[in-house]
């Protein structure tokens, strides 16, 4: 695959699950909702309590997140550039340094999430990004996704064009 197919490839990846992610966590009662504190009936799925329908949206956080990672590896394996170099042509290609820190934080939150299924204790330090209250799983909300979603789309498309001027 060449560079202009892997990009193409990656961003219409990006774009199909930023844009599932937010249909999904749109169809999510909001609280106000919940303001008889019965169960709530809500796109043909029944909610008992405003609880179960955040648990939710964290769950589709984790998933849509771990979609983005994975697409962004593919990109990086489809332009053959190794896992140690990332970093590096990163910083090159104009990554700044609150990039790189973001990009590195959700590299640990993938690695949890995807190795501890969310276990805090993995982490090596508390994420700057995410909140992450002590002894729990980090919630991936929905402006979380949003900014790991800029951040990813930001390291593919760096890496894409520094590819192509090697090439």
């Amino acid at each position: 695959m060449d560079t202009l197919e892997a990009k193409d490839d990656f961003q219409r990846s990006m774009s199909n699950i930023i844009s599932s992610y937010r249909l999904f966590a749109r169809s999510l009662p909001p609280e106000t909702q919940f303001d008889n504190g019965h169960a709530v009936t809500f796109n043909g799925h029944e909610f008992e309590s405003y609880e179960q329908s955040q648990a939710m949206l964290v769950e589709l956080g984790w998933a849509f997140f771990c979609r983005m990672d994975a697409a962004l590896e593919a990109l990086i394996g489809n332009l053959g550039i190794p896992g140690k170099d990332v970093l590096t042509r990163l910083s090159r290609c104009g990554f700044s340094s609150e990039d790189l820190e973001r990009y590195g934080e959700a590299r640990e939150l993938r690695h949890i999430i995807h190795h501890g299924d969310g276990d805090p204790a993995l982490l090596r330090s508390a994420p700057a990004h995410v909140h992450v209250a002590p002894g729990k799983q980090p919630h991936l909300y929905p402006q979380h996704i949003e900014r790991l979603y800029e951040v990813y789309l930001k390291a593919g498309n760096c890496l894409s064009r520094a590819h192509a001027r090697i090439m």
